[in-house]
């Protein structure tokens, strides 16, 4: 809401009544001048609107085959959605950041990014989106409605929606979204696909092994300059990439930890805290005794 200040004069009047006032029909009138207002503000806003799509990562190891493919089935008419399916940590989030900076000049209408791995309710995904869009329903308006006519408006947009796995309910909601706005494209990232007609799955497999101790060598690198393995560190660089199961995400963890300790030390480390594959022993029940007393006779104790 604008400042009261920034009203115009016949509005500043409305700025400290109750809703129920707001209400009767002697404000109608100046209610509708308001919204118009708003929506004038809110326009203006859209002009100036940037895409919101954050910088890609810097270190984006071994993708080179990913990115081309992904960035195909973009430029495919009949791929409104591909979502970017894999174990968490395996870096769909950094390759899809990748795969629309690459191909932004496809969207000139804009590509936003969108998180969502701190949402919990599935209902509010496409407020969310919205909200990332600038849009504003107006009253008696659904949020689905106000987002479709906003999108048809400018449709060559790309949505990149991350961590859909646990909002999976929301996904009739985008399937429906896309259907209203055939140009509008949907790069989503989730554990599990979504199951939509128009769905294009693509899975992200982990780092290959040498893709994976390129990571882990520019990550200590960066994080420690002018760090170089010894000849016996690579053995251990391969090890623990492989401990790691190539996930990006685990490897770049532990190549931070390269400014404090040697890659073997590390890989001990690693080894201590693998959970141990021998069964626990059973504790053993206590035994029974049986006890007599002059009154009840044999009983347990």
């Amino acid at each position: 809401m604008p400042a009261t200040f920034d009203l115009p004069e016949d509005l500043k009047r409305l700025a400290h009544r109750q809703a129920f006032e707001i209400s009767d029909h002697r404000w109608r009138d100046g209610v509708a001048a308001l919204w118009q207002a708003l929506e004038a503000m809110q326009e203006e806003d859209r002009r100036v609107l940037p895409a919101t799509l954050p910088a890609p990562p810097l270190n984006l190891v071994g993708r080179e085959q990913e990115r081309a493919e992904l960035g195909a089935l973009l430029e495919r008419r009949e791929c409104p959605l591909v979502t970017l399916v894999g174990p968490g940590g395996v870096g769909k989030t950094s390759l899809a950041l990748q795969v629309a900076a690459d191909r932004a000049a496809l969207f000139p209408d804009g590509a936003h990014f969108v998180p969502l791995a701190s949402l919990t309710d599935p209902q509010l995904v496409l407020a969310t989106v919205a909200q990332a869009l600038g849009v504003l329903p107006p009253p008696s308006t659904s949020v689905a409605e106000a987002l479709a006519a906003f999108l048809r408006q400018a449709p060559r947009r790309l949505l990149v929606l991350d961590n859909l796995e646990h909002l999976r309910a929301a996904a009739p909601e985008i399937g429906a979204l896309l259907g209203q706005v055939r140009t509008l494209k949907v790069l989503a990232t989730s554990r599990t696909p979504l199951r939509l007609h128009d769905e294009q799955q693509y899975v992200v497999a982990p780092l290959a092994a040498a893709s994976a101790a390129d990571l882990f060598l520019q990550t200590a690198r960066r994080m420690r300059p002018g760090w170089s393995p010894a000849a016996e560190d690579d053995a251990a660089v391969a090890e623990l990439c492989r401990r790691l199961d190539g996930l990006p995400l685990a490897i770049e963890l532990a190549a931070a930890r390269v400014k404090l300790l040697p890659v073997r030390t590390l890989l001990g480390r690693l080894d201590r805290r693998l959970p141990c594959s021998r069964p626990a022993r059973p504790t053993p029940r206590p035994a029974i005794r049986r006890c007599a007393t002059p009154s009840t006779g044999a009983m347990a104790c």
